[in-house]
């Protein structure tokens, strides 16, 4: 994808940041700029942003117990 050639020596902790910050996932940080998972939270991370919490999403959602 032309759109994701970026190398991982040219992504900044910025620019994983700003996508973060604009509601995508850190897996949609990821896959939008073409490394690991484990990058991209380390990225958004060190930019000061802080982390959401993945299970907040689900918090009232689930099913009750039967």
């Amino acid at each position: 994808n032309e759109r994701n050639a970026m190398t991982t020596a040219t992504i900044t902790s910025n620019q994983a940041a700003a996508l973060y910050k604009a509601g995508k996932s850190v897996d949609e940080v990821a896959t939008e700029l073409s490394i690991t998972y484990g990058k991209a939270r380390k990225l958004i991370a060190e930019s000061g942003t802080q982390i959401r919490n993945t299970s907040d999403r689900l918090k009232g959602k689930t099913r009750k117990a039967k």
